[in-house]
């Protein structure tokens, strides 16, 4: 994926399989900007099905976030390992989505807080309740007060 440059050719394919696309991975795909990724997936419409997106160690910030949380209703994974531009407001945007996130791996997102874990029992959503697995290895500052209510909540 190192290779892949053509965000127009991504927003195109994302749109002719929106309805039918259940996994997507972009992980590495360094050579994508940021608007190009948020390009590509503002061209995509709604992907109702997708349960899974890997987008590890890709440009993405809290706006490419933001668009997931809205076009992305049913994931379920969600990979953003080593996206250094994430911050918890991207983070927020996912955890008050209705999405029924059960995986979220933030492993290596240091401008991520662990003060936006308290979100994780704040929240509306079923995020909460169907959480599995949290990655959060190597966050930026995380500390007993931030991670014992994610814990005690399971």
């Amino acid at each position: 994926c190192g290779r892949l440059m053509d965000t127009e050719s991504l927003g195109s394919a994302l749109k002719s399989c929106n309805e039918s696309l259940t996994f997507l991975s972009l992980v590495d795909c360094h050579s994508l900007s940021t608007n190009g990724l948020k390009s590509a997936f503002e061209k995509s419409g709604r992907l109702e099905n997708l349960k899974t997106l890997v987008l590890g160690g890709c440009r993405v910030d809290d706006e490419l976030c933001q668009l997931l949380a809205n076009i992305c209703p049913s994931l379920t994974s969600l990979d953003l390992w080593n996206c250094p531009h994430v911050t918890n407001i991207g983070v927020s945007s996912i955890i008050q989505s209705e999405a029924p996130l059960s995986e979220l791996n933030l492993r290596e997102c240091l401008r991520v807080q662990g003060a936006v874990l308290l979100e994780f029992c704040k929240s509306a959503s079923s995020i909460p309740r169907k959480l599995r697995t949290l990655d959060i290895s190597f966050l930026g500052v995380v500390n007993d007060e931030h991670l014992l209510p994610v814990l005690q909540e399971h």
